[in-house]
């Protein structure tokens, strides 16, 4: 027998980081997250998961392809929000071994700390996104910074983008309307 009205079928309680809210998000923490063997294939290498004080998430992946000045540079961006400015980072052989290297101390100091972060809907000019992501680049600092560089650039997407409306009529299909298709039931 099912029950219908068992945990198995309760509705689940979803939460969205900063309440769907664009913007500067304050007293965040992170923790850092690296790909399964078993992961999908095109599944981020890395994944900076940052939490908001309910307890919502937001990721940035980090990939080992692609541009290798833009991937160090961003992992570089949170490394130096988790270590401070002035730390001395370690040499590295390839984009991949720096990536494994920044990220393994991130995750080993990012505990307890808590930082501020910037999310969007996407840029205007590049990729709107019907899902709430932290910003691409200047996207995290240390929570007690005093001259925030957290702020609204150009093409930030701030509110969910709206889809266009549909072509015919709310409540009709064609010549048929949906009250002449309610004969199912």
């Amino acid at each position: 027998m099912i029950d219908l009205n068992g945990s198995d079928f309760a509705e689940k309680v979803v939460k969205v980081f900063n309440n769907g809210v664009g913007g500067k998000v304050d007293n965040v923490s992170i923790t850092v997250e690296k790909k399964a063997l078993d992961g999908h294939a095109q599944a981020p290498d890395y994944n900076v998961v940052f939490t908001d004080s309910e307890g919502a998430s937001a990721s940035a992946g980090f990939y080992y392809e692609g541009n290798e000045q833009i991937l160090i540079s961003r992992a570089l961006h949170v490394g130096r929000a988790v270590l401070g400015a002035d730390y001395k980072f370690p040499a590295a052989e390839s984009a991949k071994d720096a990536l494994n290297k920044i990220m393994k101390l991130i995750k080993d100091n990012c505990d307890g700390k808590l930082f501020n972060t910037f999310c969007t809907y996407g840029n205007a000019n590049y990729k709107p996104s019907q899902y709430l992501n932290i910003r691409f680049f200047d996207f995290i600092e240390p929570a007690d910074v005093e001259n925030t560089r957290l702020r609204v650039k150009n093409g930030d997407l701030l509110e969910k983008v709206a889809q266009d409306a549909p072509s015919t009529p709310s409540g009709s299909k064609g010549n048929t309307s949906l009250a002449d298709e309610d004969d199912w039931v």
